[in-house]
């Protein structure tokens, strides 16, 4: 089954226009759509097995990115894109060739080939590969939030239109919308979210700058007039350094997703931008839009919002949460939706979840008057003075503090380790340990432990 929707709104819309900051290009729906043929063409002339995995390894702009994950389903092979990590992260998967633009294979290969006289392509020396069926459409990895490994996930083309459409309804994309890709296409929630979702909609689709600045920042959204950003909450804070408020600008909304954004930055996110906050919440293998909430400027702890055209959220209900809670209507979040993964992929095998039409997902929610709010992950809590702390809790208040960029947990028999990422060269702990102290009453080397690193890369979530 080909993305024949995706070729048709490239064609129904031939004018709108993909443009690429970084590297000067500026396209037309009708020549991305050539440009992403002539690569299909080459892609045919190496003659992969149909339905095989393809990965887009640190190809040098986000347009080259987009035109072969296009060319790579017009062949019907099954796109990969690995933009920030190395390329280790899929010696878990059997794929048939790479994609880069280096000359130089990043792993053993016999060969290598040339097309477009940019793109090179490294064929690996296992001859053992991954072989979808006619649905198959793309990979995208897990948050790791579970597992050390990040899980390859494989996305059909059912379900991944299904959620495209959801999506514009959610958020009435259209074809006046000029949108600003900030987020890597290796995300789920930048590919399918925002860049599928616009060239469905026919919107013009700005890539911007690989490093840009909130300075720079208001200088491109003059320029393109754009109408709309999708942030995840560190790449936000990333942004937020500069707080004067962009005083000319045309943005309809931002939208927040990949993680609970803290209340204080969406305050200053909403001065600086000038415009609704919305906030949207998936998984990646849910499709990954699930629910989307435009945020109140009163709201200090806000629910899911509605959940996606199709798509119904529940709760399953544990015990042993509603012991450590006292609430009733507590337990597992439960996704039913038409646009579920179609299963893991394993090497050359691929491990199917238990129903192609729900999943339940390991974070836990409850209702409150019919809406549903989210606490944190399966046993990213802990309990202290009698009281129980949920790792959300902890990260909020430690975000009060603007150096603080990101923070990692990690819960073992030795207690709580958090890695705290910040910038600025700061290296004193002492107004964590005593945020700590004064919110949570947690005492450093008794209840936690935690390391201070500086943060260096323009990373996303």
């Amino acid at each position: 089954m080909s993305f024949l929707s995706l070729y048709s709104a490239l064609l129904r819309n031939p004018d709108s226009r993909i443009v690429d900051a970084s590297s000067g290009t500026d396209l037309s729906y009708r020549q991305f759509h050539e440009k992403a043929l002539e690569i299909a063409d080459s892609l045919r002339d190496l003659d992969l097995p149909g339905r095989s995995i393809v990965i887009l390894y640190h190809l040098e702009y986000a347009v080259d990115i987009a035109l072969t994950w296009v060319a790579c389903t017009l062949c019907d092979l099954i796109p990969y894109i690995i933009e920030n990590d190395n390329i280790a992260g899929a010696d878990d998967i059997h794929y048939s060739a790479i994609i880069s633009s280096s000359p130089e294979s990043p792993v053993q290969s016999t060969a290598s080939h040339v097309m477009e006289g940019r793109y090179h392509v490294h064929i690996p020396r296992k001859k053992k590969y991954f072989i979808g069926d006619d649905e198959s459409l793309l990979i995208v990895t897990s948050s790791k939030s579970t597992s050390a490994i990040a899980k390859k996930i494989l996305l059909g083309v059912p379900g991944t239109e299904a959620n495209i459409r959801a999506n514009i309804r959610a958020l009435s994309i259209s074809k006046d919308d000029v949108t600003l890709v900030l987020l890597p296409l290796e995300y789920s929630y930048g590919l399918i979210a925002q860049f599928l979702s616009h060239v469905f909609a026919g919107s013009t689709i700005v890539f911007a700058p690989k490093i840009i600045g909130v300075l720079h920042l208001e200088l491109v959204i003059r320029h393109y007039s754009v109408t709309s950003i999708f942030l995840t909450p560190l790449l936000a804070r990333l942004l937020m350094v500069y707080n004067k408020p962009i005083s000319i600008n045309s943005l309809r909304y931002v939208t927040l997703g990949g993680d609970k954004a803290v209340p204080e930055d969406i305050t200053r996110l909403r001065r600086l931008m000038n415009c609704r906050i919305v906030g949207t919440y998936g998984l990646a293998e849910a499709g990954p839009r699930v629910a989307t909430k435009v945020i109140g400027e009163d709201e200090t702890s806000y629910d899911l919002g509605d959940s996606l055209a199709g798509v119904t959220l529940s709760i399953e209900k544990d015990a042993s949460y509603a012991r450590l809670t006292g609430i009733d209507s507590i337990g597992f979040l439960k996704i039913t939706s038409p646009c579920i993964y179609k299963g893991y992929v394993k090497k050359s095998t691929l491990l199917p979840p238990a129903s192609r039409n729900s999943l339940v997902s390991q974070d836990i929610a409850y209702s409150d008057n019919g809406r549903i709010r989210v606490l944190g992950r399966d046993k990213h809590y802990l309990v202290s003075n009698g009281r129980l702390i949920w790792f959300n809790e902890i990260r909020q208040t430690l975000f009060l503090d603007q150096h603080v960029l990101k923070v990692v947990f990690r819960k073992n028999e030795g207690g709580l380790f958090l890695r705290i990422f910040v910038r600025g060269g700061r290296k004193n702990g002492q107004s964590i340990e005593e945020s700590l102290s004064s919110h949570f009453q947690l005492v450093k080397g008794k209840d936690y432990q935690y390391e201070l690193l500086e943060f260096q890369n323009q990373a996303y979530k």
